[in-house]
């Protein structure tokens, strides 16, 4: 073979067929706008997206150019420094990463699975954009194996998905600024990745049988069945790899997950064609992977005599192949070799001795070679004068590839050879592409496969039943409407398959997906994509009486305004359905880059009676840990900041104002005095909004852990009705040493009634106290005072009793939560990273020396080292006053989807603290919808009674990083 023009080409060989080259990706797509932002409902039930803040109907998905797969460079050093401090150092800047870095893009499977045909999906572009893709069609490709089909002709995009033991891969086309463009999704390292297609050479062609290959009668052995009652729709396969081809792989799975891939890729051409054929691996009832088996010897070195070696019966090589394909009753036979790069294959219809085709060593992952010998298999040849033995018809005098101009790009369907960018198409007239006919009168395979299938199919019977994936003899569709197997979460499979295929998650093994009953809801963030971390924090809010419940998520590198300057979005719910016509987005008046607004946020439902009297009935206060000061001391990056929003009775969010000149409320801390705070501090990257209402004023804890070295700091803020922020003090923590971090994590209550008043308590951890053992500090206004500025001495919670002493690295007070007289306090370093969380509650006196008791602590019975249970928390009572809900993140959890292990996925765990009782009871936990690796489920939580809500800012659905926040009904 030779090269000629960047082209790959094959020589022809006598009697037979051809391949056509691969694809040759084009070039990226220079980068566009942004779309307005907006947010997505993915509920476990099946729903159209809902836009909440612009009406437009594309995600924005950032796809950068391939790359390595090991952590990118930072090139930022303001960013590098607040890495090194140990608190920041997963949240980037856009320019802490080299363009072009990466192309993690995951595949919702759940959602796709949910979709009717017609409706769309979107999937990822370069330079920022998506395109949308109708469903076409799904099909089972074996029991453990689904695939999805999207094509649009008009747009020229098209896609093939297909899912198996969890492994999922890829294939994605469109046409950008008239250039075609194309992606493969791989898996890999638990993680899925867009990369450029893998291709394989042209074919050696259509080959001659060798002597001996027919009987007396010219008939190959096996005859056709006619009795079979096959209509053609569907073509039985067996497919064999030589061992040399499957070392390939890092797993069988990973191997029968690439074939499938390339009969996907087939059956997505016949689609797209109007073929009504699809091709299926074929099955065994006993065993679903039957119908891929790895041979006892590698090639002889050429594919033209392996193909040979293949098709003949008792010569010593792969003798094998014909008992196996007999008992499976398969119809065609290809063989993937771990030479060469082409395929060659047999042509003919009406012999079962001419079913068989070699693919070679680039097979696999959904490139064409397998498709274009299946089509010689079945009567079809190359476009006339390409060459290969089968330049001037097939079977018939119409069965050719073609090749044709559309939108500037010349084109090639799936049986011709090069030039031409490849469509999965193959030839025929009645069907167009960017307004172009695919063939013409004596250019139509779909029509020789339309005139042929019926007899290839009827080579042989297999048995499995179309669409069945449970293997009971069923199909699925009629099981699952005759109530015979159940489908909760209405993709249109059995439960039992959702699992299997990994389309759903089972945690609990109970047979039914974690998803179902359909009662949770995952936003996606939409216009948002590429860092913008979606769900980094997360906030909620409710009040007796009011069925209304306050959301907040925080999308800290989002772009609106500035590079990475944030927003955050505030979200009511009425009986656990979002009111698309009341989400809102918060902005800050002055939105800086790299500030991070939205790391920090606490969103407050105030009485509506309360006082003082400015119309707000909801609020919200959001940090900018990042943000840079700059006053006439100069300049301090990553000092931060902090802003307050309030809803108005018009039910409108803005920012607080203040002053007869409406000045916008912010806070950061100034440059010089008592309340000081210098570069780095990161002031805002944890907060906590109340209210005080003997004190008529709200009140802002907030945290700034990289303050003095790192010592840390919390500023205790109020807001009166003046609506001008008012600093009374920052509190550190005795005999402070650099790295303590103290204010990483805050919390209030501040509605402790106690002989008619009211007081307010915050809690504070310093994690990085004592080499990373941690400290936790509790601080109470005395019921005495009605003063904002009184408050007690720093009360240190400290575990007590057999195996409660802290250790090195345990990161105690990394999270910390309170609720009533109940404090939780997380610990995710402990036990090798495997996590745990300590209780302390309060007694029933009413004076400020009423003791904090010991009771106890918790770790997940399946915590495994590393899973950093402990990293969020949040305390939810329930309607038992005596017990609480403790919702507990540890989003470094890997999570096995089918065989597959999802690193650093994350799952939520729910507790059930009884009051008085030591440690908690573990109720369940949950995962995302479609857990993916280094989606951190579970890096910020938060609940009020009956929900809670998770966030997972790593999650790749939007590009990598975008982000995802999840609401569900608390158990």
């Amino acid at each position: 073979m030779c090269r000629e023009e960047g082209m790959m080409r094959c020589r022809a060989v006598s009697a037979g067929g051809s391949f056509a080259s691969c694809d040759r990706p084009a070039d990226g797509a220079p980068n566009s706008d942004r779309p307005a932002t907006m947010i997505f409902i993915k509920s476990s039930a099946r729903s159209t997206p809902l836009a909440f803040a612009a009406a437009v109907s594309t995600v924005a998905v950032l796809a950068h150019a391939a790359g390595a797969l090991a952590a990118p460079p930072l090139i930022d050093e303001d960013s590098a420094r607040v890495a090194r401090m140990g608190i920041d150092s997963r949240l980037h800047s856009d320019t802490d990463f080299v363009q072009d870095w990466d192309r993690r893009w995951t595949f919702p499977a759940l959602r796709a699975a949910q979709l009717e045909v017609g409706e769309r999906l979107a999937f990822p572009l370069t330079g920022g954009r998506t395109v949308e893709i109708p469903l076409l069609e799904r099909q089972l490709l074996s029991p453990s194996a689904v695939t999805f089909i999207f094509s649009d002709g008009d747009s020229g995009a098209h896609a093939v998905i297909t899912l198996h033991d969890g492994i999922v891969l890829g294939r994605i086309e469109a046409v950008v600024d008239g250039k075609p463009q194309s992606w493969n999704l791989e898996t890999r390292d638990g993680a899925q990745w867009l990369s450029e297609p893998r291709e394989g050479s042209e074919c050696e062609g259509v080959a001659t049988p060798p002597k001996g290959l027919f009987g007396a009668g010219g008939e190959g052995e096996g005859g056709i069945a006619s009795e079979c009652p096959d209509t053609g729709e569907t073509i039985d396969l067996l497919l064999c790899v030589t061992p040399a081809f499957a070392a390939q792989f890092p797993s069988e799975a990973d191997m029968r997950a690439s074939l499938l891939q390339d009969i996907a890729f087939g059956n997505s051409a016949l689609s797209a064609s109007f073929c009504f054929t699809r091709f299926r691996i074929v099955s065994d009832p006993d065993d679903a992977n039957a119908g891929i088996i790895v041979l006892d010897a590698n090639s002889s070195g050429s594919i033209s005599t392996d193909l040979d070696a293949l098709a003949t019966t008792n010569d010593g090589i792969w003798d094998n192949v014909h008992a196996v394909r007999d008992a499976l009753q398969a119809d065609l036979v290809a063989l993937y070799s771990d030479v060469d790069a082409g395929g060659i294959a047999y042509l003919g219809v009406g012999n079962p001795a001419l079913g068989f085709s070699v693919v070679g060593s680039a097979g696999g992952d959904g490139n064409s070679i397998l498709a274009h010998e299946l089509g010689h298999n079945l009567g079809c040849c190359h476009a006339v004068g390409d060459g290969g033995g089968c330049e001037s018809g097939g079977l018939y005098s119409f069965s050719n590839g073609w090749r044709f101009n559309a939108a500037g790009t010349l084109y090639r369907t799936i049986m011709a050879y090069s030039p031409g960018e490849r469509l999965a198409r193959y030839s025929n007239p009645l069907v167009s592409y960017l307004g172009a006919a695919t063939g013409t009168a004596t250019a139509n395979n779909a029509r020789t496969i339309g005139m042929t299938a019926q007899t290839v199919a009827r080579y042989r019977c297999a048995t499995t039943a179309d669409d069945d994936c449970d293997g009971d003899g069923v199909n699925d569709s009629d099981a699952i409407a005759a109530g015979l197997v159940p489908d909760c979460n209405r993709t249109g499979f059995p439960d039992s398959c959702d699992i299997a295929l990994g389309i759903s998650v089972d945690l609990n093994a109970d047979g039914i997906p974690d998803e179902c009953p359909l009662t949770d809801t995952e936003l996606v963030a939409g216009g948002i994509t590429f860092l913008d971390t979606f769900g980094a924090a997360v906030s909620a809010s409710s009040r007796t009486g009011d069925p209304e419940v306050l959301f907040g998520i925080g999308a800290p590198g989002n772009d609106i305004g500035a590079s990475n300057a944030g927003v955050a979005y505030v979200l009511p719910v009425v009986g656990g359905t979002v009111d698309q016509s009341l989400v809102q987005t918060l902005r800050p008046s002055d939105p800086l880059a790299n500030a991070f607004f939205g790391r920090g946020l606490s969103v407050f439902k105030r009485p509506a009676n309360g006082s003082p009297a400015y119309p707000a009935r909801n609020m919200a206060a959001v940090g900018a840990h990042r943000f840079t000061h700059s006053p006439s001391q100069g300049t301090f990056l990553s000092k931060g900041a902090i802003y307050l929003f309030a809803q108005g009775d018009d039910g409108v969010w803005s920012q607080v104002t203040y002053g007869g000149a409406n000045t916008p409320w912010r806070y950061t801390p100034p440059a010089t005095g008592g309340l000081a705070a210098g570069a780095y501090s990161l002031f805002g990257y944890s907060l906590a909004l109340g209210r005080s209402p003997s004190e008529a004023s709200e009140s802002i804890i907030v945290g700034a852990p990289g303050r003095n070295d790192s010592r840390g700091g919390v500023y205790i803020i109020r807001n009166p009705a003046t609506n001008q922020p008012q600093v009374h003090t920052v509190r550190v923590l005795a005999n402070g040493q650099p790295g303590d971090q103290f204010g990483y994590a805050v919390a209030q209550e501040t509605l402790i009634t106690t002989t008619g008043n009211s007081r307010v308590a915050f809690v504070a951890g310093a994690p990085g106290r004592d080499d990373d053992t941690g400290a936790v500090a509790v601080y109470e206004r005395p019921v005495s005072s009605l003063s904002f500025g009184t408050w007690s001495s720093p009360r240190l919670l400290i575990p007590s009793g057999a195996g409660a002493t802290l250790a090195e690295g345990d990161r105690f007070g990394e999270a910390v939560a309170i609720h009533k007289k109940l404090i939780a306090v997380g610990a995710p370093g402990y036990g090798d990273g495997r996590g745990r969380v300590h209780f302390w509650e309060r007694g029933n006196g009413t004076g400020i020396t009423t003791a904090w008791s010991y009771r106890g602590f918790f770790t997940p019975p399946d915590a495994q080292p590393g899973d950093a249970f402990g990293a969020s928390i949040a305390i939810a009572p329930t309607a038992d006053p005596a017990q609480f809900t403790i919702t507990v993140g540890a989003p470094a959890s890997d999570v096995t989807v089918v065989t597959t292990p999802r690193v650093d996925a994350g799952r939520v765990y729910f507790l059930r603290k009884t009051t008085g009782a030591q440690g908690a009871v573990l109720l369940q936990s949950r995962t995302a919808f479609s857990p993916s690796a280094g989606d951190e489920f579970g890096y910020s939580v938060s609940g009020v009674e009956g929900f809670s809500i998770l966030g997972a800012p790593f999650d790749d659905d939007g590009g990598l990083n975008a982000g995802m926040s999840r609401i569900l009904i608390t158990p």
